[in-house]
């Protein structure tokens, strides 16, 4: 979790590993308007504080310690 608060940005493979979704769900999301991804040098992107406002949203606030339940 400490990968959220470390940049403005984060990697494909960190917010997979961040939100526990496969890939796919994570291209589902961007095709959706959920998140957005910027794309640099080939590889996609995703704005920290849009991630930390989709798991509020969605899974229960976030704290530093982890995702915790509303």
């Amino acid at each position: 979790m400490e990968k959220l608060y470390d940049r403005t940005f984060i990697s494909l493979q960190d917010l997979i590993e961040t939100l526990q979704v496969s890939q796919s769900t994570i291209y589902r999301l961007c095709d959706s308007g959920e998140l957005n991804k910027f794309k640099f040098r080939g590889t996609n992107y995703f704005m920290t504080e849009e991630v930390i406002s989709y798991i509020d949203r969605t899974k229960g606030l976030i704290t530093e310690e982890g995702v915790t339940d509303k």
